[in-house]
């Protein structure tokens, strides 16, 4: 265990084994992915969240991130649906049947590039919204 003062307050750091033992029991869908992808997807994560940045939405942050990373490269647990984005049927049509879906959310994800392609990354991008308004992180 390490302990990291930010500028105002205590944040718990867990070590490496502890973040992945956590991640797994948050997400259980990923549990059974390759180690190798999972320590891919941690040391992905440790370059990006900050705990002296991020403070009490670090463990939330840190694991949303992971969790897009490995859905991205690897796809849900056993081709599980619950991951995937939501579309509303926008158009339709009688003759030669014709259906549009659209995701109705997308306009709130306009500049989140890669992270609007999964739940995961959206969870990811609105708490890095909460963290810095701007959306910059450095």
């Amino acid at each position: 265990m390490i302990y990291t003062k930010p500028i105002t307050r205590w944040v718990f750091i867990m070590t490496k084994e502890e973040m992945i033992a956590k991640f797994k029991t948050w997400y259980p869908q990923f549990a059974d992915k390759p180690t190798n992808i999972i320590d891919m997807a941690y040391d992905f994560a440790s370059n990006r969240v900050k705990s002296n940045i991020w403070t009490n939405l670090y463990d939330e942050g840190f694991m949303a991130l992971m969790a897009h990373i490995i859905f991205m490269r690897t796809g849900g647990a056993n081709g599980n649906p619950i991951e995937t984005i939501p579309l509303t049927a926008t158009s339709k049509s009688v003759g030669k049947l014709s259906i549009g879906y659209s995701d109705q959310g997308a306009t709130n994800y306009a500049n989140a590039g890669e992270y609007a392609l999964s739940i995961y990354g959206r969870h990811y991008f609105d708490l890095r919204a909460l963290v810095s308004p701007t959306g910059m992180i450095v």
